[in-house]
C-alpha cells in the first residue's frame, strides 16, 4: 500500500475499539467525500478561494490519517490551477479509502 503510511494509521488505531476505528475510517470517508466533492464545485464555479479551503480541509483530513499519496498530491494541486487535478484527487482519495479500509479491517478483526 504505497497510498498509506501505514506505520501512522497503526499508531493512531493502536489501543481503538472496534467501534472506534469504525468511527474513524467513516468519519475519514464522508470527509474525504465531502472535500473532493467541495473542491469539484468550486473547481465548476471557478470559485479559487473556496478551492483551496477545501484543498486545505482535505489536505488535513488526509495528514491525520497517513494517507501521504492523497495529502502531497493536494499539496502540489494548489501549485497548479484550481482545475487541472480534479480526475488525479478523485482516483486517489478512492484507492486511498480503499486501502484504509482493508487495513482497518484487518485491525479490527484483531479487536
Amino acid at each position: 500500500m504505497q497510498n498509506v503510511d501505514l506505520d501512522a494509521v497503526q499508531k493512531l488505531l493502536t489501543g481503538r475499539t472496534s467501534r472506534e476505528i469504525a468511527m474513524i475510517m467513516t468519519t475519514f470517508e464522508a470527509d474525504v467525500i465531502r472535500l473532493v466533492r467541495e473542491m469539484a464545485y468550486a473547481t465548476t464555479a471557478k470559485d479559487e478561494l473556496r478551492y483551496r479551503r477545501a484543498a486545505r480541509a482535505l489536505t488535513a483530513v488526509a495528514g491525520n490519517l497517513g494517507a501521504t499519496h492523497l495529502e502531497m498530491l493536494i499539496q502540489h494541486s494548489e501549485d497548479i490551477p484550481y482545475g487541472e487535478i480534479m480526475g488525479r484527487i478523485r482516483a486517489v482519495a478512492q484507492i486511498t479509502i480503499s486501502e484504509l479500509k482493508l487495513f482497518s479491517g484487518g485491525a479490527l478483526a484483531r479487536y
